[in-house]
């Protein structure tokens, strides 16, 4: 099971990080929702956690918007006419995203109980991740009618708030590879 793990990783890796030759992404987000998918799909028919499940169907709906938007990039001349379709977009991807961590996380944590080590640390990344989430959102929110000022500021605490989350759910994962790695190596 922890190369089911190590898959998760490597998508969310794929996902995260971005790698542009001009307009053109070297590896798109949805090969990495892909992988995720994949080992997501496998991870619940191990272990008939239900959260990895639903984890793996708000996959699909990230692997769904990146495809779009990897095919019909956004439109600049269209968002000057129609400027809430590109925030809708944005919006909605990042709820699922964040509601993607939150379920895996659920899934994690009650895998970890079973396993019988202490889950804290997984309750307090999960806590983490729904705080900056919920901080995301509700900047989203705020784009249309704050000053752009305050904005790029939100953004960045945003953003370096987002890096600390995706290096907390990478090492999540890791965690889980490993201890997954040590039950195998003791049978």
């Amino acid at each position: 099971m922890s190369s089911y793990f190590k898959n998760i990783f490597l998508g969310t890796l794929i996902v995260f990080i971005d790698i542009n030759v001009g307009y053109i992404d070297i590896i798109p987000d949805f090969i990495g929702y892909l992988i995720i998918i994949s080992a997501l799909s496998n991870l619940y028919n191990k272990t008939n956690i239900k959260q990895f499940f639903y984890a793996q169907l708000l996959s699909i709906v990230n692997l769904v918007f990146s495809i779009l938007a990897f095919f019909y990039p956004i439109n600049y001349s269209v968002e000057v006419y129609i400027p809430s379709l590109n925030l809708s977009f944005i919006y909605i991807s990042a709820l699922v995203e964040i509601t993607i961590f939150f379920t895996f996380y659920s899934g994690i944590i009650k895998l970890v109980k079973y396993l019988e080590y202490d889950k804290a640390m997984f309750e307090g990344r999960q806590t983490l991740a729904a705080i900056v989430g919920f901080l995301q959102l509700i900047n989203l929110s705020l784009i249309p009618v704050v000053d752009d000022s305050l904005t790029v500021f939100l953004l960045i605490v945003l953003i370096v708030a987002n890096l600390i989350v995706y290096i907390s759910y990478l090492s999540s994962i890791n965690d889980m590879k490993k201890i997954y790695e040590e039950r195998e190596i003791k049978k």
